[in-house]
């Protein structure tokens, strides 16, 4: 290890340009660095969805579900398999085994699935895939007084508009609305014409048609025939021809039923702000920057807004950008304070010119370990931001020791060069092995399997790099530099007098450090060796009191501290089936909750830093949620 100490000392240019190497290979990479809220991942799970038009949850659970879970099962590497079939709509969920070959128990699953030759004539082929988890960045609230076609059709050409912006490749309706014909008979009507439903269904069927009608070749031409016969609108609907048993003629279905298009999931209800709404998530895919994402959508929003019709409205709603964004500022804040607080108080025991570079191994640290990020396919996301928060504290320990050991021998009367070689190689055991303990620590969660495995991993993915860079630093580059540092004083008077006077602190500060080291801790250090008994016993007795006073509630333990925040979040959630008036109340009380408590805090804060509420509600049978954010911070419940 002294030997190659030694050759970085002696070798200048290869230091500094290894130097330069990691902080402009890190500042480079955060250019092409993926930026999200939090890691896109694949899970182990495959799942088989398919569509079965107009069937009840019943029909698809016995004519598709079943026959899908009986086909394969017995498929090596399937922990367990689940189905869930709702109107029209059916999927089956299959959990792979951890360590499994996903890829190749998905193919084997879709050969299974294709192998089937009883499904119903008219449902449509189940697709085979892998789930992926996707986070929104934001989500895009479309409100106003409008009626449901309108928005309906308002929404289709913002979800294309956004779509269509470079930069953004995958958005979805947050409430997805499909329109549909309705046909509702007279029965009265039926009865006189001696018509039944199945009559009615016949001819629809007939005219809702799409077939290969083979094809017509000559010697210089070749044409294709289809039989086509679609109604697609309820105009086309209501004049099909239906033959009239009692008149002997034929008659048209909107002489004996009432035709209208309208919704299928007319009892799903979407306001925002008490206006009717639809919203739109908008995602972050592949190497998109979550940040980017939400500038662009912002500003489409802005642009947008200023051709609406009157009284209609684009909100940026949910937007998890903003936490990502005050995560990045929140690391970069503390890590200037840290380097600052840790270069002072340095600068306090050492000279400022030695804490300067020891303090260097920060930065060198975190961009090195930034250097590595694509290469380990690592993102600057929520987790990975609060893990160098983690780790600020930790890395500078090593250059710190071995600083400090360098200062030492230079208070001896050894040279810059000989001080750096010996006060690197004999604090060089002890850095290297607290290092690698720590990386130790944390290199388990690299062999967690699983979902839970694809996010535990971040956190060494990211520790291990920077702690590697900061031995790599205290060991090679921080002795060179301290090796060539001068003793003299600089020629500028100014520099010259403040550095006088912070060397006479500093002297001062050190020789009350030195007092304190004699007097208290060499005595108590030697009692400690002399009586080893007595040492456990202190330290055993600190323990059960440490342990004393959480159990004892003095030191309150939450997993989750409850946080001050600007954000207000409420939620009701009624059994499956519960009619729509009844959800409706459950707004209208919690409405009037947070209108008055709108009105309290608009009291009680400046004019100028108002309280405004943004509410989105999604009522329906199925369980109801309802979000509300104070000061344009969204957050959903």
């Amino acid at each position: 290890m002294k030997k190659i100490i030694t050759w970085f000392v002696d070798n200048p240019i290869i230091s500094n340009l290894l130097m330069i190497l990691i902080v402009a290979g890190g500042i480079i990479a955060t250019t092409i660095i993926k930026m999200e809220i939090f890691p896109t991942f694949e899970l182990d799970v495959v799942t088989v969805s398919y569509v079965y038009p107009g069937a009840a949850p019943n029909d698809i659970e016995e004519s598709l579900s079943i026959p899908i879970e009986e086909n394969i099962t017995g498929i090596s590497g399937i922990k367990k398999t689940t189905s869930s079939s709702s109107e029209g709509y059916g999927m089956v969920i299959v959990e792979i085994l951890p360590g499994s070959d996903v890829d190749l128990i998905k193919e084997e699953i879709k050969s299974r699935v294709d192998a089937i030759t009883n499904f119903p004539k008219d449902a449509e082929l189940p697709i085979v895939s892998q789930m992926i988890k996707h986070t929104p960045v934001l989500s895009v609230a479309i409100s106003g007084d409008i009626d449901k076609n309108s928005l309906f059709n308002l929404t289709k050409i913002i979800k294309d508009e956004l779509d269509g912006i470079d930069g953004i490749n995958l958005t979805k309706i947050g409430v997805p609305k499909t329109k549909a014909i309705f046909i509702k008979p007279d029965k009265s009507a039926l009865v006189k014409h001696g018509l039944s439903m199945s009559d009615i269904e016949r001819e629809i069927r007939l005219n809702s048609i799409e077939i290969p009608g083979g094809k017509l070749e000559s010697r210089y031409d070749k044409k294709t025939i289809r039989l086509k016969q679609k109604s697609k609108t309820d105009k086309d609907m209501g004049n099909i021809e239906i033959y009239s048993i009692a008149n002997d003629s034929k008659i048209k279905l909107k002489d004996i039923a009432y035709v209208y298009e309208g919704f299928k999931d007319e009892d799903i209800k979407t306001t925002f702000n008490d206006l009717n709404a639809s919203f739109i998530d908008v995602f972050r895919i592949g190497s998109q920057n979550a940040l980017e994402v939400s500038e662009k959508v912002n500003l489409y929003v802005e642009n947008k807004n200023q051709s609406l019709p009157v009284g209609v409205k684009l909100s940026v709603w949910n937007d998890e950008s903003i936490f990502l964004k005050g995560r990045l500022e929140l690391l970069l804040k503390n890590a200037l304070i840290g380097l600052a607080l840790v270069m002072f108080v340095l600068s306090v025991f050492l000279k400022p010119k030695f804490a300067f570079w020891v303090s260097l191994g920060i930065p060198i640290s975190f961009l090195g370990a930034l250097w590595l990020f694509p290469g380990l396919d690592v993102s600057i996301n929520m987790l990975s931001l609060f893990t160098f928060i983690l780790v600020l504290g930790i890395v500078v320990d090593d250059a710190i020791v071995v600083g400090e050991n360098f200062y030492k021998y230079k208070e001896k009367g050894l040279d810059s060069r000989a001080s750096a070689i010996n006060g690197a190689y004999e604090i060089s055991t002890p850095v290297i092995f607290a290092i690698l303990t720590t990386m130790a620590t944390f290199a388990p969660m690299l062999f967690i399997t699983g979902a839970s495995g694809n996010v535990w991993k971040i956190f060494p993915l990211v520790v291990i790099p920077i702690l590697a860079f900061s031995l790599f630093e205290s060991l090679t580059i921080l002795p060179f530099h301290l090796a060539h540092s001068k003793d003299r004083f600089s020629n500028v008077g100014i520099i010259k007098r403040i550095t006088l006077k912070w060397d006479k602190v500093r002297l001062k500060v050190s020789t009350a450090l030195d007092s304190v080291i004699n007097l208290f801790y060499i005595p108590f250090l030697k009692k400690c060796l002399k009586n080893n008994y007595l040492t456990l016993s202190v330290f055993l007795s600190m323990l059960i009191c440490t342990i004393g006073i959480i159990y004892s509630g003095i030191v309150k333990f939450n997993f989750f501290p409850g946080l001050e925040n600007d954000t207000i979040s409420a939620q009701i959630i009624f059994p499956e089936g519960t009619p729509i008036k009844k959800t409706q109340e459950g707004i209208d009380i919690l409405m009037k909750s947070l209108n008055e408590l709108e009105i309290e805090l608009d009291e009680e804060v400046n004019s100028q830093d108002g309280v405004v509420l943004n509410v989105l509600t999604v009522v329906g049978a199925q369980p109801y949620r309802m979000a509300a954010s104070g000061r344009g911070t969204p957050v959903e419940s």
